[in-house]
């Protein structure tokens, strides 16, 4: 991928996880610890994106890229997403560009099956 388009697709990706987490905000079958989860953790995933490339910079011991691919995995993965791009982070490296790719496909199939295995709330008319 050229680097401008991976800098679309990232946005494209953190665009559809936060329609995805809208959506079922607004329908009621998103529980709201779970989109919790997703904010929470995304910026966990940031602040370490910013850390490492603020260690990468100073040639400090860095965070291992593993480490930073858990954090992402461990619904952290919004903060993966903007701190790769705000940072210009890891966004040479082919690894993170396929794991980003597979990891919002992922996400999105988690937060989608949540939607449809949660009943949404019974409405009246009263």
């Amino acid at each position: 991928m050229a680097k401008k388009h991976t800098s679309k697709f990232r946005y494209f990706c953190v665009a559809a996880l936060l329609l995805a987490l809208c959506f079922g905000l607004v329908t009621f079958r998103l529980p709201f610890w779970v989109a919790a989860l997703y904010f929470g953790m995304g910026l966990v995933s940031l602040v370490l994106y910013a850390i490492d490339k603020s260690s990468a910079r100073g040639g400090l011991r860095r965070i291992r890229e593993l480490h930073l691919l858990f954090a992402d995995t461990a619904f952290g993965i919004l903060g993966g997403l903007l701190g790769q791009q705000l940072f210009r982070h890891k966004t040479q490296k082919q690894l993170f560009v396929v794991s980003a790719l597979a990891l919002t496909a992922f996400h999105l199939l988690v937060i989608f099956a949540v939607i449809e295995m949660t009943p949404g709330p019974v409405r009246s008319l009263n």
